[in-house]
């Protein structure tokens, strides 16, 4: 799904969780349960994806989310790690917890939505609801 507004697809993945997040929201607070919706939830073309960190509680903590960026995830010894990029293409790991002690790992911010586009950038979007 790709809104006319988006410049790149990372952006339209983005507006495209923003809007389903939003929906979801609106359920809940209709359905009167008062429960907590914890949304972890991931979308991807392929190319770029987006992945969201957020509860509906109140003041609540939402689940973990983490994320690297680098060349290549490579486990040698049993030791797993991603190896620092230079040229060529990356690769992107958003996880619920870190996967080894690399410092390149990084926290998603509650209530954000991690957006990686096709060139392996990463950048931190707020969801407002």
């Amino acid at each position: 799904m790709r809104h006319a507004s988006a410049p790149d697809p990372a952006e339209a993945l983005v507006q495209a969780l923003h809007a389903t997040i939003a929906q979801v929201v609106e359920l809940t607070r209709a359905s009167g349960t008062g429960e907590a919706s914890y949304l972890n939830m991931a979308v991807c073309d392929g190319h770029a994806a987006a992945v969201s960190r957020y509860t509906t509680m109140a003041g609540g903590r939402s689940e973990s989310l983490h994320v690297s960026a680098g060349k290549h995830y490579v486990c040698s010894g049993g030791v797993c790690r991603m190896v620092p990029p230079d040229t060529g293409a990356g690769a992107v790991i958003v996880s619920s917890e870190q996967l080894d002690e690399d410092p390149s790992w990084a926290l998603v911010p509650a209530g954000h939505i991690v957006a990686v586009s096709p060139d392996r950038r990463i950048r931190f979007v707020p969801i407002k609801v």
